[in-house]
């Protein structure tokens, strides 16, 4: 699923901010990780919450852009920004949208994987 991850570090552990194609094909569908239900608290767009304190970009290439403007709402001063996106472009977008000071650079390796269930 295409989405913005972000976490606060207070009440609520994490959640997902999925572009809304991804919402829809998703609700009522259980998501599981290593074969443990995944109970992530969705965030549309639109609504105004706590800034997260960190946000991570988990999207195609093709869905940065969407996907940097779902995630203006939830950054605010003190998040922390991070793309796991393959290539160098992806990091270049993200800070000239919400400042390079915030955006820390990653490697992802090893991250294909096979799909028994969402």
């Amino acid at each position: 699923m295409g989405s913005v991850s972000w976490t606060t570090w207070e009440e609520t552990p994490y959640g997902l901010l999925p572009i809304p194609a991804a919402l829809n094909a998703t609700k009522g569908r259980a998501c599981n990780c290593n074969g443990e239900p995944c109970d992530f608290h969705y965030v549309d767009a639109n609504e105004q919450v706590e800034p997260a304190d960190l946000l991570i970009f988990t999207v195609k290439y093709i869905g940065l852009k969407q996907a940097i403007e779902h995630a203006r709402n939830q950054v605010g001063p003190r998040t922390i920004l991070i793309s796991f996106l393959n290539g160098i472009r992806s990091e270049q977008m993200i800070g000239e949208a919400f400042g390079f000071n915030r955006l820390l650079y990653c490697i992802v390796v090893g991250m294909d994987a096979s799909k028994n269930s969402i």
